[in-house]
């Protein structure tokens, strides 16, 4: 796994706040003491065994990543012609100006010879007009690269992304939690925390759509505004 700033963001922290009920099903089965399992898990004992922690914790990342792009992004944004990025583009958005996006566009053609549908034709064929567009962004991205303020906003969204994501695992594993510390070997502490962690995953994934559109859609504004500044 290469560390970079977005790794670590994007990938590394989301894949750590998901990866809790396990600890928690590995810790109280071995120590049912709310101190030690605090003291653990803050000074991230887990890892001992560097090795299989970050095995783990690789797994995790992509699990939530995976996770993440399947059952939300493609869902929310058609599979990429609905992202944020594509639709303030189009010629009915109203993110930018009508005179930003007649340079914008102006742009695009003579940096990489891609014509944006006029608004008559994007009308038309409001599928095609898509399309065109997301061609574009695919080159305004490998353009602008690490733009500072693209870059930060890219890892920002991709947090929330693979947050998201990883939160249905989580809170699957907090209700197998729930059934085994209440059940097969009772723990009261080890209940209420997988209960608050639960509910934490539970609000993340009835806010999803909302904070992906949101941390999307500041993302798209950045990217293009890095663009047309080169």
């Amino acid at each position: 796994m290469k560390f970079d700033n977005y790794t670590i963001i994007a990938r590394l922290f989301p894949a750590l706040l998901t990866s809790i009920p396990l600890f928690v099903l590995y810790f109280f089965s071995l120590n049912p003491s709310l101190e030690n399992f605090l003291s653990g898990l803050f000074s991230l004992q887990v890892a001992s065994d560097i090795t299989i922690s970050l095995a783990l914790l690789y797994g995790f990342s992509q699990l939530n990543r995976f996770l993440s792009k399947q059952l939300f992004e493609k869902k929310i944004f058609s599979d990429g012609l609905y992202l944020p990025t594509t639709n303030c583009l189009l010629n009915r958005d109203q993110s930018f100006s009508d005179e930003f996006k007649t340079k914008l566009h102006s742009k695009i053609k003579t940096d990489f010879g891609i014509e944006i549908l006029a608004k008559a034709e994007e009308a038309k064929d409001e599928l095609k007009a898509r399309k065109i567009i997301s061609e574009a962004v695919g080159q305004i991205r490998s353009k602008v690269v690490a733009g500072r303020l693209t870059e930060q906003h890219n890892a920002e969204y991709g947090f929330v992304r693979n947050l998201v994501g990883g939160s249905v695992a989580s809170l699957s594993f907090s209700i197998i939690n729930v059934g085994v510390f209440g059940l097969l070997s009772y723990n009261t502490n080890a209940i209420v925390i997988t209960m608050v962690l639960g509910f934490v995953y539970l609000l993340v994934l009835i806010f999803s759509k909302k904070v992906i559109l949101s941390f999307g859609q500041h993302y798209a504004r950045i990217l293009i505004q890095e663009y047309m500044a080169k």
